[in-house]
């Protein structure tokens, strides 16, 4: 029987490790666009229209690159006068081993050019950052901002979060 209760333990504490962030407190993360999963749901007409949703989910990686969490995020596009503005709500939720952070962000205009792409493509030098609206576990009772920013491969987070 001890066997058994050693695998588990060790089971355990590998499964406690697959995600390091633990305390509410400012951490950074980065992900990367080749492990990002993304699914367009397009409900009016044809192209970009408004009530579309972009669901995407990827991994979140430590500045070791450890991995620490998972990410996923919804852009519903609430203005789409033609294929030039496109406007998007960003909701999004990390998840990670001691609790999940809530985040949104106010419309966004696209960048410019073929708007259903970039629904894949947040626009981050617009300088507005999500706004952290709570969460669960140590994260109960979040408050704060990420400041994002877009990198070759994908994009970092800053997360300047505060619990009560």
């Amino acid at each position: 029987m001890k066997p058994l209760f050693a695998v588990a333990g060790i089971i355990a504490l590998l499964a406690g490790s697959a995600y390091a962030q633990d305390r509410c407190e400012p951490f950074t993360y980065h992900a990367s666009s080749e492990h990002r999963e993304r699914t367009l749901m397009d409900h009016g007409e044809p192209g970009v229209s408004v009530g579309d949703v972009r669901h995407s989910i990827g991994p979140l990686f430590d500045e070791a690159d450890n991995r620490i969490g998972q990410s996923f995020v919804q852009q519903t596009v609430v203005i789409a006068s033609d294929e030039d503005e496109v406007w998007t709500r960003w909701d999004a939720t990390h998840q990670f081993s001691a609790g999940s952070i809530f985040s949104v962000r106010e419309p966004l205009p696209l960048s410019t050019g073929d708007a259903v792409d970039n629904l894949s493509t947040p626009n981050f030098a617009s300088g507005q950052n999500p706004t952290i609206i709570g969460g669960t576990g140590v994260f109960a009772g979040a408050t704060g901002t990420i400041v994002m920013e877009r990198t070759e491969n994908g994009s970092v987070g800053q997360v300047n979060v505060s619990c009560r």
